[in-house]
């Protein structure tokens, strides 16, 4: 840390870039620090093209830092820094202005990303993010029984404490059917988006009518994904909140087939890639 005290259990996310991690030419590395907080990963290609580093720690900023040069890192003598950050605080309360305890508290516009925090409320309806940084962050709040809450938040020091009140929630419903009306059984339905943002992670699978249900949505659109072998997937779906059931039409892949002939002889022209 930054009084060159070293720090145990801290997660280092260490992305690598080389052709030879296969088409995607990268591969993520997480590796937890030790009691003298030294860390190390599995084997490595000697020249990667890219490297980078991330940390994360529930009482350190969570995030990317500086990589080190590759020699420092190869002889073990790189120093990687944590750093204390400002207590972000708060409270969340429900409808009736009690607090709600066991509520996920989530810091951070992407779900997926490494400096994605959850924190759960206590008792109290309190939560405290130790570690942040002068920022707008957004704040989400899900709990069973209340709507998802999102709200954004100017991260200072000596901050006032923030109090994010749940609404009741409401019900998306639908039927997923296929184009000639059969109900389809099993097939996933989650969600991608929420206002632009990828912050919630609620998924189900229909039953055997092809029917789900999320009784704790917001009031407004949320974007989904449904995907089902051998259906095509439908992506960025968009589906609120209502009393009446939405009837969802997933199609089977679409197949092309056809000839390639010379134009002069029209005879067939093998070996053509399309």
């Amino acid at each position: 840390n930054e009084a060159s005290e070293p720090v145990e259990n801290a997660s280092v996310h260490v992305e690598a870039r080389h052709s030879c991690f296969g088409p995607a030419g990268r591969r993520m590395f997480v590796v937890l620090t030790d009691a003298k907080g030294r860390w190390q990963t599995p084997l490595l290609p000697k020249e990667p093209r890219a490297m980078r580093i991330s940390l994360q720690h529930a009482d350190y900023v969570s995030g990317p830092v500086g990589t080190p040069p590759l020699d420092r890192l190869r002889d073990s003598t790189a120093t990687l820094v944590a750093r204390r950050g400002i207590m972000l605080r708060g409270v969340v309360v429900g409808p009736d202005g009690r607090p709600v305890p066991g509520a996920q508290v989530a810091r951070g516009r992407n779900r997926w990303a490494a400096s994605y925090v959850k924190v759960k409320t206590d008792a109290e309806g309190a939560f405290t993010f130790p570690s942040s940084v002068p920022m707008r962050a957004l704040l989400t709040v899900t709990r069973a029984g209340f709507a998802p809450a999102a709200v954004e938040v100017d991260v200072a020091p000596e901050m006032a404490h923030v109090t994010i009140e749940l609404a009741a929630p409401s019900t998306i419903r639908g039927q997923v059917v296929d184009s000639t009306g059969a109900s389809v059984a099993d097939m996933r339905v989650s969600v991608s988006s929420w206002r632009n943002q990828q912050v919630l992670s609620w998924s189900a699978r229909t039953d055997a009518e092809g029917r789900f249900a999320w009784h704790s949505a917001p009031s407004d659109t949320v974007l989904f994904e449904l995907s089902k072998k051998p259906y095509q997937n439908l992506r960025g779906y968009p589906l609120t909140a209502s009393d009446e059931e939405r009837v969802v039409v997933v199609s089977l892949p679409l197949r092309v087939t056809g000839t390639i002939t010379d134009a002069a002889t029209g005879e067939p022209v093998r070996q053509w890639t399309v």
